[in-house]
């Protein structure tokens, strides 16, 4: 769809939540040591019955789920006016307090922008954690 245009003189196109989607999964599957998949919360059509079946998953859970690094991070995905919605605020903070990361998505740059700096801090932790574990001699632990 088209929005405008911006300062450059490019047409701006607004993204859809299936476009930011799958970018994100690219983008996260193409880095070393990440893995990204889409978690569809959504009911599904039955041809047979003629009827919307219910999804068991829990309501609210986030649309893309990953494990960079070793560090579990969800992104739920929003375009346009959408919000997030109670179940969904309530699942990141369930998320949170178990000391994984939520990201509400609402763009695809700007997921970049977090992305970019996420990936650098926990790249720092996890060849910090990766040098601890290679140096680690349970030996060690009998001066304590």
């Amino acid at each position: 769809t088209f929005k405008g245009i911006d300062t450059t003189g490019r047409p701006i196109l607004k993204e859809s939540a299936n476009r930011i989607t799958a970018n994100i999964l690219m983008v996260i599957n193409m880095q070393p040591n990440c893995a990204a998949y889409r978690i569809n919360n959504m009911g599904v059509w039955d041809e047979k019955k003629q009827t919307w079946r219910r999804s068991n998953t829990k309501k609210g859970l986030p649309d893309i789920w990953a494990c960079v690094y070793g560090f579990f991070i969800t992104i739920e995905v929003k375009a346009g006016a959408d919000y997030l919605k109670d179940d969904q605020e309530h699942r990141a903070f369930e998320i949170q307090r178990a000391k994984g990361t939520f990201f509400e998505a609402r763009s695809t740059d700007s997921f970049s922008v977090w992305f970019r700096d996420f990936l650098r801090r926990k790249r720092l932790e996890y060849e910090a954690l990766e040098m601890y574990r290679n140096n680690f001699n349970p030996a060690d632990l009998d001066d304590l």
